[in-house]
């Protein structure tokens, strides 16, 4: 009988067989061993065609798509593009090798190229990145980006100028933390969208490159590292749209990389950049649970204060306009909603309207509480596993019961594929490009109507996915080991 051993989400790592001690005992016939040779054949064929032939057809589709034009009124053939480019990346996964088939050069310099197909064009799957200009230009300029809304500035700086009547909200104070505006500040040292992006392209960089080391450092092939590296959303929103996310990823798998159970050092570092991701974008804040469990008790205080002196001194920085972006937060949490399912369908049911975002937020916190703890003994035997595991999850619930889910929050879920890559993960990445939907009619009539059957099929398309596994492995007579 043969036994297919599969990894985390049904994708095949190995394929051994398996017979009883009399087969065992018996010399294998003529014909086991033709078809043992026919099977090293076409294996060694996928793996070499696999191993040369994705990172062309990875560039060529890229390069194809950065000449359509505006992609913002592509959004079908951003779909199609997007649902043909992880079916190919998932082909890494199902025909998984022991070693890596690609260097880590390959790797990063594949990553580097098709991101560079879109950074000089505009943004115009989402303006957001105009703010940032905004934000980082009044830095530099000596003011405090949370004094005033965009609307109320005053001045004669070109680099504002060109980009100011493009800011969403501009009646708003900016809501992004204060080491998103230290990045903001960085990347408008040249005073131009595209240098811009570039800046956050090399951030982007750094993340696909610590993936690797943290996938080495677990004994994992890094050739999962694709899965972040070249998917389209890591591509799209940070290259095309220049979403700061992408920093907060960098500073979070430093956060990763440098927990260590002994070292001072190392844990202090750990906990100061943990604190730096959750001040670019706050959902690394809710893994800081996790971060703390992978330290014994009296191990804790170290990072612990790294942590809040961090945030405690890049919050003082900013006082008291501060408190000015708070408020903006605060209606952003109490007022923003956007292809958030559950909460439509909330609504739909009839539920009082000022219990259904507390109740969504406390179905977040509960679900990570208890993920948290009922893996507590794995974060301090299996650190880098637990962690990213968790970490993962946490993202997935996240996208789930959110009332806002714009594309480029699902970042941190892509990041975390390559630790743990799920079948339903994989094909919510995909499924996020649906809330772009909404850009047809926005683009071509000016009109910003939501889709109710898009907000549905995002969230249905991942649970599709969960369904059929299930229902594959209760039918399925091979063994297929997962780690959830």
């Amino acid at each position: 009988m043969f036994q297919i051993k599969k990894t985390a989400m049904g994708f095949p790592a190995d394929k051994e067989a398996t017979t009883n001690e009399k087969d065992d005992l018996a010399p294998p016939s003529r014909f086991h061993i033709h078809h043992h040779i026919n099977n090293q054949t076409e294996t060694g064929m996928n793996n070499r065609t696999l191993s040369w032939g994705i990172p062309p057809i990875i560039l060529s589709i890229y390069f194809l798509l950065s000449r359509a034009g505006d992609i913002g009124f592509q959004i079908p053939l951003v779909l199609m593009i997007a649902a043909v480019l992880t079916v190919i990346l998932s082909l890494v996964l199902y025909f998984e090798k022991p070693l890596p088939r690609w260097s880590r050069a390959t790797v990063l310099l594949t990553a580097l190229v098709i991101r560079l197909f879109f950074v000089g064009s505009s943004p115009t799957l989402s303006d957001d990145m105009y703010r940032y200009v905004v934000d980082g230009r009044q830095i530099l300029s000596g003011h405090n980006p949370y004094a005033l809304a965009p609307s109320d500035i005053q001045t004669a700086d070109p680099a504002v100028q060109r980009v100011l009547g493009h800011v969403n909200h501009p009646d708003l104070v900016t809501i992004y933390p204060p080491a998103a505006q230290i990045v903001f500040a960085l990347a408008a040292v040249p005073g131009n969208v595209v240098l811009f992006k570039a800046v956050l392209v090399l951030f982007d960089l750094g993340v696909c490159a610590l993936i690797m080391l943290i996938l080495d450092r677990m004994k994992t092939n890094r050739d999962r590292a694709v899965l972040y590296a070249w998917h389209p959303l890591s591509v799209l929103e940070t290259a095309s749209s220049g979403h700061i996310d992408t920093a907060a990823l960098f500073f979070l798998f430093l956060a990763v990389f440098f927990i260590h159970r002994t070292s001072v050092m190392r844990n202090a570092t750990s906990g100061s950049m943990l604190a730096l991701s959750g001040l670019v974008k706050l959902f690394p804040f809710a893994l800081v649970p996790a971060f703390f469990l992978v330290h014994e008790r009296n191990r804790r205080v170290i990072p612990g204060f790294s942590f809040t002196f961090t945030t405690f001194c890049l919050c003082l920085a900013f006082m008291p306009n501060l408190m000015n972006g708070i408020e903006t937060l605060g209606l952003y949490v109490r007022e923003w909603e956007f292809s958030g399912f559950l909460f439509r369908l909330s609504g739909l049911a009839g539920l009082p309207q000022p219990l259904i975002r507390p109740g969504l937020a406390l179905a977040f916190v509960l679900f990570v509480m208890h993920d948290a703890v009922k893996n507590k003994r794995s974060f301090c035997s299996e650190p880098d596993h637990a962690v990213t595991r968790h970490a993962y999850i946490t993202a997935f619930a996240y996208l789930m019961l959110t009332p806002t889910l714009h594309p480029w929050y699902a970042l941190y879920l892509v990041a975390f594929l390559p630790f743990h890559p799920g079948v339903s993960g994989l094909c919510l990445s995909w499924a996020v490009f649906l809330t772009y939907y909404v850009l047809i009619g926005f683009k071509t009539v000016g009109v910003w109507q939501e889709s109710g059957i898009m907000a549905f099929m995002v969230f249905a398309t991942p649970v599709s996915a969960w369904v059929v596994r299930k229902i594959t492995l209760s039918i399925s007579p091979l063994s297929i080991h997962a780690d959830h």
